[in-house]
């Protein structure tokens, strides 16, 4: 059988298709943007808005989109392929997710961009931060660019994870990280 391939190596990946498409989200080598065509939201002006993907730039976790834009379709461009290959490697995105991520608590996926050509979680790792809580918010052990929730986190926990996280890279390493979540209603 054939099924739609391209964006397998995204598969797992938390949140929804719209916040992916906001923040060009992406896994092993692929970005949301590499197979879009089209984006439709409701912009900031309040009117419905279609644009291609040739009229909004996207970047490193990033895209043109206002944090008011509301993205409500997208269009995709994707090649016919085997259902078997297509579902191997979505397999093995998932069980490296699973050997490499912290799959087994809730977490918001990735929180820092990598900077400086290297991973954020070597940053994180060099100054010390692996399992460091605040309340029931940890720095995963498994891969420290995951804050996750050992029961009833509060948002002032994990915003004060990542705070500690920024402060002691630049302090002790002179490197600024960045988050690659957005935070909502909370003082990031």
């Amino acid at each position: 059988g054939r099924g739609l391939s391209g964006t397998e190596k995204l598969y797992g990946i938390p949140g929804t298709v719209a916040g992916a498409i906001k923040m060009n989200a992406g896994s092993f080598g692929v970005a949301v943007s590499d197979h879009l065509l089209s984006v439709t939201y409701l912009g900031r002006t309040g009117r419905l808005e279609s644009r291609a993907k040739s009229e909004l730039p996207f970047g490193y976790r990033t895209s043109s989109f206002a944090p008011s834009d509301c993205i409500l379709g997208a269009a995709f461009e994707l090649a016919f392929g085997e259902k078997v290959e297509i579902r191997i490697v979505m397999e093995q995105v998932w069980s490296e997710r699973w050997e490499k991520h912290p799959m087994d608590l809730p977490s918001a996926g990735s929180i820092f961009k990598n900077t400086g050509g290297k991973p954020a979680w070597k940053y994180i790792d060099e100054v010390g931060l692996r399992g460091y809580r605040m309340g029931n918010a940890c720095i995963s052990e498994k891969h420290p660019n995951f804050i996750v929730n050992l029961g009833d986190a509060r948002a002032t926990d994990i915003v004060g994870l990542i705070r500690k996280v920024k402060q002691e890279v630049y302090d002790r390493l002179g490197v600024t990280m960045e988050e690659e979540v957005e935070l909502w209603g909370c003082d990031g």
